[in-house]
């Protein structure tokens, strides 16, 4: 009797819809037979680094990744795996806006369900938007969290966080109670790092810091591929720092002129070698799952064309960002200290200072002027309890002839309007913007302004030289004011924001001040410069 191609496909399909055959298969394998990539069965050839990340069953697991490595492409196919093949569950998938989170649903997870015959029979088309996508019995969200007011209140078993540094962190860390009641909790975060100890790097650093090690055949050292741009690259002749290396100079270099050196022998070996790789942790035995994706566990990428890359990219530090997979930061992102002066003696002042305040239950109080020469003197600087404030407003008016008052907003609106009625003089509570073109705007109310956070910083962070009276707050200060670091949009590298890093109370009474300091002056008040004797000057 012959066989029956229809009942073999009816059952093919009850085997993988509900586990009978699948059960055995890693998610890899589950991967590689029940979805497609133009037309052929998805492979992980070439790609042999995703391997163990999407087998990774560990409840968290942590990808710091450079960009355009294919992992937004496995990470989509090892979520449908899961809800596929255990029914009944729900994941949730962030990015970070809501309209990268509608673009992602329709050009990434719509065609991997659509090519996939399987995927395509459970998919129920009542509940099947870009946001909301029912696979059987199991449910899919895919939001964004920059301008979501909450996380969705939605029960989940697992949580998949795409581009986590450039999401909102505080909508990311609510989505955390969503899975407390699940026997999965599975965490998977994926990012392009930013900045040093944050976002997608800070997680990282908790985990067992997988690298992709490879073998070289000369000596057998296995290499580290995370420094490899700057410690094994070399270019025959060059002898220069690689980043100095510009298109005019490259169009002399030949492909073959660029290396990549083995870390013991310093013999070049061939990058991309899938022969002689291993994931191996830094740190064994630790509960997350890290893992450190660079261009180098790819054969798409090699150095010369690296070189190439980095003369496209306006900045620097997205180079090494999105190309490397790297952390950093530069003097364009964060304040740099180095260029506080701390003084020790008493100066003259005169009509011109201003003062700034930072709210909450401490109050961070600031006061001094902008100079000619656009540096910044710092006369006083101390964190307030609330319930003296408005005496010690009061008291410092009174001794450094204060002439303008710019104070948060938030959270405490009847405090600040207190503290706004007790000065006798220009005083305005003050409310962030993001979106507003001038730098501040005054109401009419005449007592309420909003400043362009971003210009602000902006203005802080570009400050020349800051003089600041020494006293015990001084390292406190230092800590503030890099505690708010400049940040790229992940889809326009000339849109910026200011994302926190750490506390940055004084920073943000810098701010104020220094928004106070522009009001003045362009209100016709005088101001009078502070001249500091340098002789008395140090960096502390």
């Amino acid at each position: 009797m012959g066989s029956n191609v229809y009942l073999e496909s009816f059952t093919s399909e009850l085997n993988a819809r509900y586990g009978f055959s699948d059960q055995k298969l890693t998610y890899a394998g589950w991967v590689t037979k029940h979805t497609t990539l133009k037309g052929a069965p998805y492979s992980f050839y070439d790609h042999e680094f995703q391997e163990d990340i999407i087998n990774d069953v560990r409840q968290n697991v942590i990808v710091k990744k450079c960009a355009q490595v294919g992992l937004s492409e496995v990470m989509v196919r090892g979520v449908l795996a899961f809800i596929a093949r255990q029914q009944g569950l729900t994941a949730i998938l962030t990015q970070p806006s809501r309209k990268n989170a509608l673009d992602f649903s329709t050009t990434r997870v719509d065609d991997v369900i659509k090519d996939s015959r399987l995927l395509n029979s459970m998919i129920d088309s009542s509940v099947d938007s870009k946001e909301l996508k029912k696979i059987g019995k199991s449910y899919l969200y895919i939001k964004g969290t920059i301008g979501a007011k909450a996380a969705i209140s939605v029960p989940a078993d697992m949580l998949i966080h795409d581009e986590l540094d450039f999401s909102d962190l505080e909508i990311i860390n609510k989505y955390s109670s969503r899975i407390q009641h699940s026997k999965y909790k599975l965490f998977r975060k994926f990012s392009t790092p930013t900045i040093p100890n944050f976002g997608i790097s800070k997680e990282f650093n908790t985990s067992d810091q997988k690298f992709y090690l490879k073998k070289c055949p000369h000596c057998g050292k296995w290499n580290q591929t995370h420094d490899s741009f700057f410690n094994d690259v070399v270019v025959d002749g060059y002898n220069g720092e690689l980043k100095n290396i510009t298109l005019d100079m490259l169009a002399y270099i030949k492909f073959d002129d660029v290396k990549y050196l083995c870390q013991g022998c310093r013999r070049p070996i061939a990058y991309h070698d899938y022969v002689k790789r291993e994931w191996v942790p830094m740190y064994e035995g630790r509960a997350v799952s890290g893992y450190q994706v660079t261009p180098f566990d790819t054969p798409f990428q090699d150095p010369y064309n690296l070189l190439k890359q980095m003369n496209t990219y306006t900045r620097y530090a997205d180079f090494v960002n999105f190309a490397l997979g790297r952390d950093y930061v530069d003097t364009d992102s964060v304040f740099d200290i180095e260029r506080i002066n701390f003084f020790t003696d008493d100066v003259g002042h005169d009509i011109g200072l201003c003062m700034g305040i930072d709210f909450g239950k401490t109050c961070w109080v600031t006061v001094g002027c902008v100079n000619p020469d656009e540096s910044v003197t710092i006369v006083y600087k101390a964190p307030i309890n609330e319930h003296d404030l408005i005496d010690t407003v009061r008291k410092l008016q009174r001794e450094y002839f204060i002439g303008a008052l710019v104070c948060d907003a938030l959270p405490q609106t009847k405090l600040s309007r207190d503290v706004c009625n007790a000065f006798d003089g220009l005083a305005l509570t003050c409310y962030y913007s993001d979106s507003q073109k001038d730098l501040y705007v005054i109401k009419s109310n005449e007592e309420d302004v909003t400043v362009n956070r971003t210009q602000i910083f902006d203005i802080v962070l570009h400050t020349p030289v800051l003089n600041v009276k020494s006293c015990s707050q001084d390292n406190i200060l230092k800590k503030h004011l890099v505690g708010m670091v400049k940040q790229r949009d992940i889809d326009d590298e000339h849109i910026f924001r200011y994302v926190k890093v750490d506390e940055d109370h004084f920073l943000h009474s810098l701010g104020y001040m220094r928004l106070a300091c522009h009001i003045q002056s362009e209100q016709g008040m005088h101001i009078a410069p502070i001249t500091v004797d340098s002789s008395e000057i140090s960096n502390g």
